[in-house]
């Protein structure tokens, strides 16, 4: 592998060089796609209909399109798991899951897009947009396929040999450096300006993998959804863990910072975010808020995986929704840090409209707790515990993992036992899952 650091330039070359042969100028309508989630072996027309799958607006894709706009890029989406919902609601048993090409070939016969970007936010999807790659590839050879997501950042190495129809992958966020990639494209940008990317020469791979750490008016950015039915994501499907106390209301995602102050070792937020945790204007988010309220939403899910991060910043954040006295319910499917619970933010929280959360717990064993390098112990957890049962109105599950390395039955009863002291109104538990880039 040839990697770029800040001191070697034969990877920039050798990429630009790749751009320049693949991707003629002008290149300017951009196409992205959301795929679908659930592989055709394992999806089930009765799940789906019982609304059993995710089906959370394509917010990172719709931050893209704001950005690309803002460069002066025209852009679409094509959701093909929001369709594929939609669809299963409306045919029922009469529905078939290679509709999904139809649905890419009218996109793309219609937008015509210079080049199609697919993002993969889950390892389980790796297949699907293997699929959708090479369909893409046999429906038209010369359209550039580039890929990026979590999954893609974290797998990249894996991904460039099993997807050869990836022209390229961006890694890390790409809110700068995708759009910073097709001004290069269009001779804007010099070749400098290339970074968070991966591909193939010659067989070899080839990386530059300094960061392009988006700005702060690109992390301020409100995803531009097009014409996208926002507001039917919740009758198809989920959008966070608590449609059951939504009664009805419409839903979406928001995401309001990015990171992670904690450095737990199965997590990959760390790998694709970056160190430290980096903030949206309160402002801005709040605009978001209204604009999604003017669409007709009805509740917010955090998407945040810190969102507690900042005590004076969230405190502004959850009274400014109050203030702006709209009927908004929010909760955080993510999860919260138990250490961050004060009484201050849990009274704002409640102000502001929280019904629910996830609290990250993982384990009630100390040994377990500290070897995976959590922020909280048995001890922030039963603080945490005080302060949340003066709210009964608000649902909270605990977060439990089990099958940690060498975790013994004496800690799974550990982690069994705080559970029961805790008494939360629901506990999801997971067999730890090894994901890439932890």
């Amino acid at each position: 592998m040839i990697a770029l650091q800040f001191d070697n330039t034969d990877a920039r070359q050798l990429i630009a060089s790749k751009l320049r042969e693949l991707i003629p100028s002008p290149c300017r309508r951009i196409l992205l796609i959301n795929p679908q989630h659930i592989p055709a072996d394992n999806f089930q027309i009765g799940k789906a209909i019982n609304n059993d799958y995710w089906a959370y607006q394509p917010y990172g894709c719709g931050v893209l399109c704001r950005n690309l706009k803002e460069r002066g890029y025209i852009t679409d989406i094509l959701d093909l798991n929001f369709e594929m919902l939609s669809e299963t609601h409306r045919l029922k048993e009469d529905f078939r899951y290679s509709l999904w090409q139809d649905w890419l070939t009218a996109k793309i016969s219609e937008f015509k897009p210079d080049i199609v970007a697919i993002s993969c936010m889950f390892t389980m999807s790796h297949g699907i947009i293997k699929d959708i790659a090479a369909f893409i590839k046999k429906y038209d050879p010369k359209l550039p396929i580039l890929g990026g997501g979590v999954h893609l950042s974290n797998a990249w190495r894996n991904v460039l040999e099993d997807c050869r129809d990836f022209s390229f992958i961006g890694i890390y966020e790409c809110d700068r450096s995708f759009p910073d990639l097709i001004d290069f494209i269009n001779k804007k940008e010099q070749v400098e300006s290339l970074a968070q990317i991966v591909t193939l020469v010659d067989e070899k791979t080839v990386a530059i993998e300094s960061r392009a750490t988006p700005k702060p008016n690109e992390i301020d950015a409100v995803p531009l959804y097009h014409n996208l039915p926002i507001g039917e994501y919740g009758n198809v499907g989920r959008v966070g863990n608590y449609g059951f106390m939504c009664q009805g209301r419409k839903a979406a995602p928001v995401l309001s910072n990015r990171g992670c102050r904690a450095h737990c070792s199965f997590c990959s937020v760390a790998t694709f975010n970056g160190p430290g945790v980096r903030k949206r204007s309160i402002q801005s988010v709040l605009d978001e808020i209204k604009g999604l309220y003017e669409h007709g939403i009805r509740h917010i899910s955090w998407l945040d995986d810190d969102l507690l991060f900042d005590k004076k910043r969230v405190l502004g954040l959850f009274r400014g929704m109050a203030d702006l006295k709209l009927d908004i319910t929010w909760d955080a499917t993510n999860g919260l840090i138990a250490a961050a619970i004060n009484e201050e933010n849990m009274q704002a929280m409640a102000e502001s409209g929280c019904i629910g959360f996830n609290l990250r717990i993982e384990s009630g064993s100390p040994e377990i707790l500290r070897g995976v390098h959590k922020p909280g112990t048995v001890e922030t957890f039963l603080r945490a515990k005080a302060i949340i049962d003066k709210y009964p109105h608000v649902f909270v599950m605990g977060f439990l993992i089990i099958g940690f390395p060498n975790e013994t039955h004496r800690q799974l009863m550990q982690t069994a036992t705080l559970a029961c002291e805790l008494n939360f109104d629901w506990y999801p538990i997971q067999i730890l899952n090894p994901l890439p880039s932890t």
